[in-house]
């Protein structure tokens, strides 16, 4: 057997099944350009979904004695001029002209929509946009509205089309908003199913639950009548043990609040058939205090306590967005993108919480401004909410375009930079503080390069570790060696051999003891300079220096050479020959000096010569 509304609507808000929302088609979900702002997904048969029932059959209510006639204006491209006439019927519905905003029809009919509103007439009609159509409804219902002639004129390269004037009616069982009750616990909010039974009748009926006011009793108790599966009940005068719900039933919700007016705070017990979830009393003083109560097996269970409705549970919790679901859709490439969380009506790309873009690479032709907005109409955003934006696998080619996030009052709130809108892995937290928007880009630092170098202070990379590196990684240019680790230098330089080769002039031959020359620099400290070989070539000009003249190299501050030759200066002919003469060390000598540099040095300045002569050494540095 099929419930009666009436049957049906007592089981809204049991937490079993969808409520759905539709046009006077029934169809679910109603499209946008057929009978008006319908919502695109149901709502879960909780609290959210009871408010929505009530809400949308207090709009019901209000046209229950017929349907209203509608029309509607498409912008289908915008020029840079004006809306001059408008009018229905012969009377004009805006006061003055219009500007339309060139490139862009969402703009524009939002424009057109805002100046229907504000212009009054005898035959009211109301007005909103959606991705530049104007959509537009009479006030009232019936059919006076519907064939009037619509006369549209702009003054310049702007195009249109109309809708003409339909739709009103009289049949008074013709809402303009029906709503429907799927128990099923498979029930889906995007689809409804054969076992949706209409309720429209019952919440159009009592729109709103009414709050009724108890005072306890001597028996320190309760007693009211179930009339449905929720109630919302203000109490006064000392101690509430017991709850007397006659006839309740399994998943029946029940809301205390405390009365201002009466000024007696009640305390909430343990003692009789209520369950606190603390085990403890509760106080209730006054409208803003509260306790939701759950019955089951003759007992009420505390489920929430100082916050019942929808809005304040999402501004406490935040983890239920004001319209569920994820939106999925395409990034445009140029213009506005308007998102009004938890509107019902408006000029906006969606209305849910959560929006992800995907698809591949988007390169931008102008700026794309993300709006967060409250919405126009029946906008439902509670201070609290949030949501996320996900740009999935989205890669967007920006500069010199850039993405914003703006929001209700045109705040730029952030800008996603090229190196994360690159990335196409990405997202943006946003949340709502009762008056505005804000928001925050979070990259995907874990699977992308959106870090780069610049963007790094200084000493700011601390541990860092490099992982399966191939190819050249350090280059002298990236990191000079005098910068590595002591103990990685000394890996380094302990198996490198290296040259030197100093060529001096006969003027300084002459100076080799007053004046030693350089041929390796000092390693520094920590190392030492160990030559193995060592070459001299003279290069013979006119005359041979002085018998027992010698040259050779010496450590910087050592009393003795390393090595030196007794015979090339002696020579008459170029030639070039290996140092091979060797210093007797005494007891008191040094010779290996650390951090010391290697010198061509001459034990006496040489004498007579007048040959230039070319040192090469080979040599490592080594630790100390």
């Amino acid at each position: 057997m099929i419930p009666s509304p009436f049957e049906q609507a007592t089981l809204l808000g049991n937490g079993r099944g969808v409520v759905y929302i539709t046009g006077p088609s029934g169809v679910f979900p109603t499209p946008f350009s057929s009978e008006g702002k319908f919502p695109q997904v149901g709502f879960p048969n909780g609290l959210t979904g009871k408010e929505a029932a009530y809400k949308f059959g207090k709009f019901a209510k209000r046209s229950a004695f017929g349907t209203k006639a509608t029309w509607s204006l498409e912008v289908t491209a915008a020029a840079a001029d004006n809306l001059t006439v408008l009018k229905v019927g012969g009377v004009s519905q805006i006061t003055g002209a219009v500007a339309m905003v060139a490139g862009n029809v969402e703009a524009s009919a939002i424009a057109i929509s805002n100046a229907i509103n504000a212009t009054a007439t005898a035959f009211e009609w109301k007005a909103v946009s959606r991705l530049g159509v104007v959509y537009v409804e009479a006030d009232l219902s019936g059919t006076a509205g519907n064939n009037l002639p619509i006369q549209v004129t702009f003054s310049g390269g702007t195009t249109y089309d109309v809708n003409p004037v339909t739709g009103g009616g009289t049949n008074p069982n013709a809402y303009s908003y029906r709503v429907w009750l799927d128990t099923d616990i498979n029930a889906s909010v995007d689809t409804m199913g054969p076992g949706a039974v209409e309720v429209t009748e019952a919440v159009a009926a009592a729109a709103n639950t009414p709050v009724l006011t108890t005072t306890l009793a001597s028996t320190n108790a309760i007693s009211v009548q179930r009339t449905e599966s929720y109630a919302d009940i203000k109490v006064s005068g000392g101690t509430l043990n017991d709850i007397i719900y006659k006839d309740a039933q399994d998943g029946d919700v029940i809301v205390l609040r405390g009365n201002t007016a009466a000024g007696v705070p009640v305390t909430v017990t343990n003692a009789g058939n209520i369950a606190t979830a603390s085990g403890s009393n509760l106080v209730l003083t006054d409208d803003k205090d509260s306790i939701m109560l759950t019955y089951r097996s003759n007992i009420w269970w505390q489920t929430a306590y100082g916050s019942t409705t929808l809005g304040e549970v999402r501004a406490l919790s935040g983890n239920i967005p004001a319209v569920p679901g994820v939106h999925q859709d395409v990034i445009p490439a140029a213009g506005n993108y308007v998102i009004a969380p938890g509107a019902v009506f408006g000029g906006f790309n969606t209305n849910q919480c959560y929006v992800e873009f995907t698809g591949g690479l988007v390169v931008l032709a102008g700026p794309v401004n993300i709006v967060l907005t409250r919405g126009l109409v029946g906008q439902d955003l509670k201070d609290g909410d949030f949501g996320a934006i996900f740009f999935k696998q989205t890669a967007i080619t920006s500069t010199p375009n850039v993405i914003t996030i703006t929001d209700t009052d045109g705040v730029v709130t952030q800008v996603i930079n090229d190196q994360i809108a690159s990335t196409g892995n990405y997202g943006v937290v946003w949340a709502y503080n009762g008056s505005r928007f804000s928001a925050f880009v979070v990259p995907n630092i874990t699977a992308s390069e959106w870090v780069r170098t610049a963007m790094i202070g200084n000493s700011q990379v601390t541990d860092a570790k490099i992982f399966d590196v191939n190819g050249t990684k350090i280059q002298p240019s990236t990191i000079p060696f005098s910068a590595a680790d002591p103990s990685f230098q000394a890996l380094v330089l302990g198996s490198q051999v290296y040259t030197s080769q100093l060529t001096i002039a006969a003027a300084d031959v002459l100076a080799l003891n007053t004046t030693p020359l350089d041929i390796v620099p000092s390693p520094g400290p920590g190392f030492k300079v160990i030559p193995f070989d060592c070459s001299v070539k003279l290069i013979y000009n006119s005359a041979a220096y002085n018998a027992g003249d010698e040259v050779g190299i010496i450590l910087n501050g050592a009393t003795q050479p390393v090595i030196s030759s007794t015979t090339i200066l002696q020579a008459t002919l170029t030639r070039e020959e290996k140092m091979s003469s060797f210093p007797t060390i005494g007891a008191g000598d040094t010779q290996i000096i650390p951090n010391a540099s290697l010198q061509v040095w001459s034990p006496a300045n040489p004498t007579l010569g007048d040959s230039d002569i070319i040192v090469t050494v080979a040599y490592k540095i080594v630790n100390d």
